[in-house]
């Protein structure tokens, strides 16, 4: 790969010429390399990680609008956006022999004094925890489903003893032993 200073008589270069060389910009620097066609092993290992962003992909497709805004909150000041979070989480979820709990259609309902009411789906059975703070990525407390639910489906979870004017954020998780991973995006709502 060979630095260039203004490629092609111009300020700024990028794309292939024929099939011989490739114009492009590389941590800011105008390089220029030669046109490769890449490999594309399909080895055992490969179609197991190919499998593992398929999954990953699937799962991101049952989020619903406000879900995904909370996956973009979550990953806001990273140098990756939250759809790419929220594959990069599952992924390794799997790649470590997990199965992803995918927490979707969450809704915060404050209609009572002091309390969040945490209301959303689970693809999975396990209880699900929210963890509850009064900055964005900051945690101080955590609150559990009720014991009883046994299926995947619905769930509900009350945040209590909050205080009244306050924006809180939090995050939705479950966590049953080391074969089960789950967690959502970063939502927020006024506590009324």
């Amino acid at each position: 790969m060979a630095k260039v200073t203004g490629p092609l008589m111009s300020m700024d270069a990028r794309g292939s010429i024929g099939k011989a060389i490739v114009f492009m910009a590389w941590k800011g620097i105008n390089t220029v390399r030669q046109f490769v066609i890449p490999a594309n092993p399909n080895s055992q290992d490969q179609q197991t990680v190919r499998g593992y962003f398929s999954s990953a992909v699937t799962k991101y497709k049952t989020l619903i609008a406000t879900d995904t805004a909370a996956w973009v909150a979550r990953a806001a000041g990273l140098q990756l956006s939250g759809y790419n979070m929220f594959v990069q989480k599952v992924c390794n979820a799997l790649k470590d022999a997990k199965v992803w709990a995918v927490l979707h259609d969450i809704i915060p309902d404050v209609s009572v004094a002091d309390v969040i009411t945490v209301d959303g789906v689970s693809d999975n059975a396990a209880l699900v925890h929210v963890k509850v703070g009064t900055a964005p990525g900051v945690f101080s407390q955590v609150f559990d489903e009720a014991a009883g639910r046994v299926a995947a489906g619905a769930f509900t979870v009350d945040c209590t003893a909050l205080v009244t004017g306050t924006k809180y954020y939090f995050q939705v998780y479950v966590t049953e032993g080391a074969a089960l991973a789950g967690e959502s995006g970063e939502y927020s709502a006024i506590v009324t």
